[in-house]
C-alpha cells in the first residue's frame, strides 16, 4: 500500500490484498486450534464463543479505525496519504502483536500440558 498513488491501477493493490487473504487463510485455523486447546474440554463452547466475539469485534473496530485514518475518499491525494499512514500503523501494530505473542508463548509453562491438567480427567496418562 505504500507504493499506492492516486493514479495507481488495480495491479498495484493486488499483491497486498492477495497477501492479506493468504495470510488470514493460513492463520485462522491455527489460532482457533490454539484457543481451543488452551482450555478444558468442558469450557470449549465458552472459548469458541469468546474467540469468535473477539474476532468479530476486532474486525469491526479495525475497519472503523482504518476508515477514520484514511477518510476523505473523494479526494485522491488525501485518501492515498491516509492509506499510507494507516498502512504504517497496521505494520507497527502487527509487529507489536507478533513480539508480544512470542514473549508470552516463551514464558508459558508446558509442565501442565497433561490431559488431566487440561480437564480431561478420564484420558489415559
Amino acid at each position: 500500500m505504500l507504493l499506492l498513488r492516486p493514479d495507481s491501477g488495480y495491479l498495484t493493490v493486488l499483491p497486498s490484498l492477495a497477501g492479506i487473504g493468504i495470510g488470514m487463510g493460513m492463520l485462522a485455523a491455527p489460532v482457533v486450534a490454539a484457543a481451543m486447546q488452551a482450555v478444558p474440554a468442558s469450557r470449549s463452547g465458552v472459548a469458541s464463543a469468546a474467540n469468535n466475539t473477539a474476532r468479530q469485534a476486532a474486525g469491526a473496530l479495525g475497519i472503523a479505525v482504518y476508515g477514520a485514518i484514511v477518510s476523505s475518499p473523494g479526494h485522491g491525494v488525501q485518501f492515498v496519504s491516509g492509506l499510507h499512514v494507516a498502512g504504517v500503523l497496521v505494520v507497527v501494530a502487527w509487529l507489536t502483536g507478533a513480539v508480544l505473542a512470542v514473549v508470552v508463548l516463551r514464558h508459558t509453562s508446558h509442565a501442565d500440558d497433561t490431559p488431566k491438567a487440561r480437564g480431561l480427567s478420564n484420558a489415559p496418562q
